[in-house]
């Protein structure tokens, strides 16, 4: 079992912003809930936002519970983000033409996993892989300190620019 551990400050308050920005964006993008309409998707929307921001302060800070207990915590969060991304990338294909959902939810689904590994090394982290729990997570912040927070605020810097490539020059951005 790996130790706690204490992330920088600025790992902190960016993991705070940027799950939060992006929870939100992720809520604005989903349109369509399956088997659900009106009140009921909203309510359901609200829930998924919810779990959003709380596996991204999760694994940006710790809140002083016991590991076990938070990666148990991250990974119902992390279930409930991977049905944000499924309703989102859903509703791309109800809201845009097929070759933009296409675009959109392949670089999504890239922003999301597969630019991890390939800027790994940049930060001098030669033997990466994707983590699959907070515990490995917090085992790879342990073992890379400084290098691996920045690798992990970089891939989420893309994710983000991603997520607002698609965004900008979308009607949803208006009626904000």
């Amino acid at each position: 079992m790996v130790a706690d551990y204490t992330c920088p400050t600025y790992f902190a308050l960016w993991g705070l912003g940027f799950h939060t920005v992006v929870s939100l964006i992720f809520n604005r993008f989903t349109t369509k809930v399956p088997f659900l309409d009106g009140a009921s998707a909203q309510n359901f929307k609200n829930v998924i936002l919810f779990l959003n921001v709380t596996v991204g302060v999760i694994h940006h800070v710790n809140i002083g519970l016991p590991l076990e207990l938070m990666n148990n915590i991250f990974l119902m969060c992390a279930v409930g983000n991977l049905v944000s991304q499924i309703c989102v990338y859903r509703s791309f294909f109800f809201d845009y033409s097929l070759q933009r959902a296409l675009v959109m939810t392949g670089t999504g689904i890239f922003g999301t996993v597969g630019i991890a590994g390939p800027i790994a090394p940049f930060f001098g982290i030669n033997d990466f892989t994707i983590p699959t729990d907070l515990i490995a997570i917090v085992d790879g912040l342990n073992t890379n300190k400084e290098p691996g927070c920045m690798h992990h605020m970089a891939g989420e810097t893309i994710l983000l620019l991603v997520m607002l490539s698609w965004f900008m020059p979308s009607d949803k951005a208006h009626k904000a």
